[in-house]
Parts: structure tokens; sequence; C-alpha cells
């Protein structure tokens, strides 16, 4: 797997000194929703992109979540999203990545599964939970929902990376928000 024009690095982009590189392209696939105060994060992205260059960025459609996820800080609309985007970039511009009838389906049975697990708290005690309690259990009960979706979209297809499209018309249906930003 090494190659030699390939790093691996762990860096804090608020930090200046951290690195200096530039690139034609940044990107940034859900990361946006578990950061707790987004302009520096954002600002180190666009310091980041070269002259010329982009930012393409993907985030949750809160307008389409259908169940918590304790690790997200914060999930955008669209309309929010390029709220926050414009205050750093110059130019944004807001996609929407949806999926075809088979990842439809699939995501159907993933909020029926969450909501017959969430039937079982119905005074909401998981919000009473020490957060490390929280998180274990998410991780595991999304691997079951997950199996339980496959099964109940009535296919062991997997879901590839052609059963989805990104484009610009009914963004707020989109299972994805996808930004395309210029400094």
């Amino acid at each position: 797997m090494g190659q030699a024009n390939l790093s691996f690095r762990r860096l804090d982009l608020t930090d200046p000194e951290g690195f200096k590189e530039q690139f034609d392209l940044v990107l940034n696939f859900q990361v946006l929703e578990h950061i707790e105060n987004e302009p520096p994060f954002l600002e180190g992205l666009k310091a980041r992109i070269k002259p010329g260059g982009q930012l393409m960025l993907t985030t949750p459609n809160i307008l389409k979540t259908f169940s918590e996820n304790p690790y997200h800080v914060r999930e955008y609309t669209c309309a929010q999203l390029r709220d926050l985007l414009e205050k750093i970039f110059s130019e944004v511009e807001i996609l929407g990545m949806h999926g075809n009838p088979k990842v439809t389906a699939f995501d159907a049975g993933r909020e029926r599964a969450v909501k017959r697990i969430l039937r079982l708290d119905p005074l909401g005690l998981r919000n009473l939970l020490p957060q490390g309690l929280v998180n274990a259990g998410f991780a595991k009960l999304s691997v079951v929902v997950r199996r339980s979706a496959r099964r109940q979209a009535g296919t062991a297809e997997q879901i590839r990376p052609d059963d989805f499209q990104v484009r610009s018309e009914a963004v707020d249906e989109a299972l994805d928000l996808v930004a395309l930003c210029r400094p």
C-alpha cells in the first residue's frame, strides 16, 4: 500500500503551523457534523485550498435524519449549511446526494428498525445514561439496525456507489448535502 506520493498524517486544521501544503481539491466527508466550533475548522480547510481549487464537503441532511446519533454535535438543513459556509467561502454551491430505489428501501428499513428500538424507551431515559454507555449501545444497535434493514428491503445486494446520484434539484429531499466551496 505504500506509495511514494501518498502519506497519512493526523493534523489539527485549526493550528496554522500544523502543515502548510495546499491542494487543488480538499475532500471532507461526513466530518462537519462532529465539530463543535465550525468556523476555525472551516478556515483550516480553506487555508489548504490552492488558488483556483475547491473544497468538497458532505454532511447529513437533517431533514432526512430519522434517528439520533450521539456522535453528532449538529446536523444541517441546506439553508443552514449554506449560511455557515458563505461566512467563510466566497462561492458555495449545495447539491444533494440521492439514492436509487434500493437505497430508499434500505433506508426505510433502517427507519422502521430504529423506531422499534426507540419504542422501548418512551420516557427518553437513554438521555440520562453516561455518554460512554450511550456511544457503546449506539454502535452495537447500529449493526442490528442495518441487518434488519437489509432483511426488510428483501435484498442481500450490497449498496454500491453507483446506487447514488449527486443532483442540484430536490436538495431538501437528499440523504446528504454536498457542498462545493471556493475561497
